[in-house]
């Protein structure tokens, strides 16, 4: 566990704090615009009780310290999704403005860009998170349910990048595996206007 003293850090010129906090912390995998994020909170003066993750590691705020901590395992991370703020995840994934626009399937890859039903703000939560043994998509286009390890194995992806790849999990069910596939789930039908369009990092 690393910490960092707010105090110390805001005797600094304020207006450098981003790119501060980016050298400080780009070594544990925040990104600049997280740093950004988590500069406004620091100037706030209301830090406490914030998180922000990458892959491997929290960064946590209280009134005193930035704290940086490893995950031992990176089974653990589960990051809550607020669709309405999403700058703890703004790092991994955004939301295209599509308000007026009418869906088209040429807006998406399934992939790296993904669309789904505005039903999926309904949901009681939706987290990010890392693969687990076991886990199961129902891939958009394909009959039954294939295994993301199988998936993983397709993708020819080493062990290292398994653990690195985020997966979307709605109400319990996994409806996107980032970078790689969507699920059936949420189906968006062409000429819609009740969608989102989600991008991966």
């Amino acid at each position: 566990m690393d910490k960092y003293s707010i105090e110390r850090i805001l005797s600094l010129k304020t207006s450098k704090l981003p790119l501060l906090l980016f050298d400080l912390f780009k070594q544990y995998g925040f990104g600049f615009e997280q740093c950004k994020t988590v500069a406004n909170v620091i100037a706030s003066g209301k830090p406490s009780g914030q998180h922000f993750h990458t892959s491997t590691y929290t960064l946590s705020l209280n009134c005193q310290y930035i704290i940086i901590e490893k995950y031992n395992n990176v089974d653990e991370i589960e990051i809550l999704i607020d669709f309405t703020n999403l700058d703890n995840v703004k790092d991994i994934l955004e939301v295209e403005a599509t308000s007026e626009v009418p869906f088209s399937p040429s807006m998406c890859d399934g992939k790296r860009v993904v669309a789904f039903s505005k039903e999926l703000l309904s949901c009681s939560k939706v987290v990010l998170r890392h693969w687990r043994s076991g886990d199961r998509i129902r891939p958009f286009g394909m009959r039954g349910v294939k295994l993301l390890s199988d998936l993983f194995t397709d993708a020819k992806l080493s062990p290292e990048g398994k653990k690195t790849v985020w997966v979307m999990e709605a109400a319990g069910k996994i409806v996107w595996v980032l970078g790689l596939r969507a699920a059936d789930a949420f189906r968006v039908s062409p000429g819609s206007t009740d969608f989102l369009l989600l991008s991966a990092k």
